[in-house]
């Protein structure tokens, strides 16, 4: 394939073809689902489970090597082309549920020391989350 040219304000049916923008959303409903539901949870017991489950869906889409997204939208809004994209453009266009994954973050990160820790979202897992956002 050829290499990508910037299309700003433009989505890139590629990446609905592809599967990109439509797992994005269902990875980010997921990780908000379980938040909501460990924070509602009536104990750790109930709450372990939930908050264990999305630390996976979290660290497979942000943290693994072997799966994490790279911290940059730098293929958000391009199209094939023989010259490549210069990076730092847009694409927050694609990330609109951002702001709630932050959010559920911080609930699931409540819900675990809350528990007693009985989730695994220890202060490892956090930083290594952090740092990520940070180079984002």
């Amino acid at each position: 394939g050829l290499p990508w040219y910037l299309c700003d304000g433009q989505t890139n049916p590629a990446a609905i073809d592809e599967g990109d923008s439509p797992r994005q959303g269902q990875m980010a409903e997921a990780v908000t689902n379980l938040a909501l539901a460990a924070f509602f949870a009536e104990n750790g017991t109930a709450s372990a489970p939930l908050i264990a489950r999305a630390k996976n869906i979290v660290d497979v889409w942000f943290l693994d090597n072997a799966t994490a997204m790279l911290p940059n939208l730098y293929y958000g809004q391009i199209h094939p082309t023989k010259t490549p994209p210069s990076p730092g453009h847009g694409g927050f266009i694609e990330w609109t549920n951002i702001a709630n994954l932050v959010d559920s973050f911080e609930l699931l990160r409540f819900s675990d020391a809350r528990d007693g820790g009985s989730g695994g979202w220890d202060e490892s897992f956090d930083k290594e989350l952090r740092n990520w956002w940070g180079e984002f």
